[in-house]
């Protein structure tokens, strides 16, 4: 914990001049997933942890005159999608969902490969999550989800969790959006909506149902369990190819309407209509075959 008297500013059995000290800076490691307090002058990294905001206000009251800046000062908040640090999981994740989907129809054919590919999309695009809250609205999920004006959101809730926290709106036109952000910058998320969009983030709240939260934990692991079942059970049946086509279609229907519920649900409504369009297309290509099977 940082102390300090009237010579010298304290660290870990460090001390340095009051009068070197150049200011504070807030960083989000994207590769550890943790924020830190960077004390300019020493060099200093001090991990931003429980009860931060106490040290912060006495940091600001002790030394009015020096800058004290932060990443997230333009209104980006990073995410930890499933509590996980975004950047090194996303590179791994993408990594991963490439070899499995050139693996698949390297092996399996041109729907295996399909199959594979939209069943990882929206899994490894959740990884890339953000809270924005700017001047001109609020945006919570992945970058491409449109900034919503103030004047539509009507309310902004919160799940405060030990590490990480879940963060959702409720607004006019759009199912609400949702995004997990480490629990330590609450705060700071919390005194930005305020103090731009004239809204307190309530705890708990009932904008997202929990019918929703139990789909959206089973949502992204369903597609993956169909495709190990398929892959497994078709060599097993009088008719493998034909099983495994079925298999990837079954997949690939499930993977999307997972991808259609999440994208509707943080507030991409063209999303929504995007992946419910495949589901159909999918449907439509499942009856073509079958028809050219059994026909």
């Amino acid at each position: 914990m940082l102390e300090w008297d009237e010579q010298s500013i304290h660290w870990e059995g460090k001390s340095f001049s009051i009068e070197q000290l150049e200011g504070f800076h807030e960083r989000w490691e994207p590769w550890r997933g943790r924020p830190f307090l960077m004390v300019r002058g020493p060099g200093w990294s001090v991990p931003i942890e429980e009860g931060y905001g106490e040290l912060r206000q006495r940091l600001r009251q002790a030394f009015p005159k020096l800058p004290f800046s932060a990443d997230w000062g333009a209104g980006t908040f990073p995410a930890v999608p499933w509590g996980l640090p975004g950047l090194p999981v996303w590179m791994v994740g993408s990594l991963l969902w490439i070899v499995a989907s050139v693996a698949a129809l390297w092996w399996y054919g041109d729907w295996a490969g399909l199959g594979v590919w939209l069943a990882g999309l929206w899994p490894v695009a959740r990884l890339r999550d953000r809270a924005l809250v700017g001047k001109n609205g609020l945006s919570l999920g992945p970058p491409w989800i449109f900034v919503v004006p103030w004047d539509q959101v009507d309310a902004v809730y919160c799940r405060v969790g030990r590490r990480t926290s879940r963060v959702w709106a409720q607004t006019r036109g759009a199912s609400g959006m949702s995004v997990d952000v480490p629990t330590v910058l609450l705060p700071a998320l919390r005194a930005r909506v305020r103090r731009l969009g004239g809204l307190v983030v309530q705890e708990s709240g009932t904008a997202l149902d929990e019918r929703y939260e139990r789909w959206r934990s089973a949502g992204a692991g369903i597609p993956w369990g169909l495709l190990l079942a398929s892959v497994v059970a078709a060599p097993l049946t009088p008719w493998p190819w034909e099983a495994l086509t079925a298999g990837l279609m079954v997949v690939a229907a499930t993977a999307m309407l997972s991808a259609a519920i999440e994208a509707r649900a943080t507030g991409w409504g063209f999303g929504g209509v995007f992946w419910f369009s495949g589901v159909y297309a999918v449907a439509l290509a499942a009856v073509a075959i079958g028809a050219r099977w059994w026909g």
